[in-house]
């Protein structure tokens, strides 16, 4: 697994009894096709953050919050082990981002679970493995634990941008990152929800509907490839801020009509899409519905901007985050059993 020297304090398991994981929020701008291999662009944010500790115990303990998933986790690990018992370890969430909100945090939470049981149990494994294998994420999108890696906007694609026709998902190897840029830090975005949202996606309905999209013709896959490479990653690499918030917004729309035929329009259902309209009648650049939402994006070159939009919002639109760009990989810090 990859090592920052500024983000990881020790890095032999063996010599630990507890790991501390912090890592940010991923936004998504959009795929580019409805087919594996898919593809798309997306970057992390600081906030909001989900934060890991998983620490020597005597017997496995889950905790109450996302028992299911923290031992579906380890239950990987105990296989890759070959122990047919749980791993004796605790898990404490003491910061979680909110779930089904376009944060992309299923996938942090994961990522972060993962390495730290793998840490503690000496268990090695590629980041490609332990999304796959251990976390058990990443089978449509590869933004999230590209970022969880790190940081920054993240443009993952193949790189012969073909469709794989009739192959299992979990069959299909990972996008590698084609670019990645590091954004201002000063730039700031806005997360924000209708307070009576419309039903959220995920899990076996997110399924559902992606089996009912129509194939998407190659035209309209290069021509999201061009928005990004042309548009979006130029204006990024530039620090350049008004192009860059142009471009997140004409392709964050294209994108979205993708799903048309599963979220009547552009973005996914009569609540987001009127939050959005009401954004852009107050002359918001740089907005879009991220993943499935309802979690909606407005950037802004610094964070007076955002400051006063959020002053601004009506009752019936709920903020969840001002936030900086990410552009650093997780935060991992192991303590030793001596200390």
């Amino acid at each position: 697994m990859p090592d920052s020297a500024a983000n990881n304090r020790r890095s032999n398991g063996l010599n630990s009894s507890a790991v501390r994981v912090r890592t940010g929020s991923r936004l998504h701008f959009g795929l580019l096709d409805t087919a594996a291999p898919f593809g798309g662009i997306g970057v992390m944010i600081a906030d909001p953050a989900t934060e890991v500790v998983v620490s020597r115990c005597e017997r496995f303990e889950a905790g109450p919050i996302e028992t299911a998933r923290i031992t579906d986790i380890a239950q990987r690990v105990a296989q890759l082990s070959d122990d047919s018992a749980l791993p004796n370890l605790r898990v404490e969430l003491p910061q979680l981002a909110p779930q089904h909100a376009g944060l992309g945090s299923g996938t942090q939470l994961s990522m972060a679970v993962a390495e730290a049981f793998c840490r503690l149990m000496a268990i090695k494994q590629t980041p490609e493995q332990l999304a796959t294998k251990v976390a058990g994420r990443g089978k449509r999108s590869a933004v999230g634990w590209h970022g969880y890696f790190q940081g920054g906007l993240i443009f993952e694609a193949s790189t012969n941008g073909n469709s794989v026709n009739g192959s299992s998902l979990n069959e299909i190897p990972f996008n590698s990152v084609q670019q990645r840029v590091e954004l201002p830090p000063s730039w700031t975005v806005v997360v924000v929800r209708p307070r009576a949202p419309d039903r959220s996606v995920s899990g076996e309905l997110e399924t559902q509907k992606f089996h009912r999209l129509p194939e998407v013709a190659a035209e309209v896959v290069a021509e999201l490839r061009s928005q990004i490479q042309k548009r979006i990653l130029p204006a990024a690499s530039a620090a350049n801020f008004d192009p860059f918030a142009d471009a997140i917004s004409c392709y964050n729309a294209a994108s979205g009509e993708l799903f048309r035929s599963v979220q009547n329009g552009p973005y996914n259902g009569p609540a987001v899409t009127a939050l959005i309209q009401w954004l852009r009648e107050q002359n918001i650049r740089g907005v879009g519905q991220s993943s499935w939402g309802p979690g909606v994006f407005a950037w802004f070159e610094n964070r007076v901007e955002a400051n006063q939009l959020v002053q601004s919002l009506p009752d019936w639109i709920e903020p969840i985050t001002i936030a900086n760009p990410r552009n650093e990989a997780r935060q991992l810090i192991e303590t030793n059993v001596d200390r």
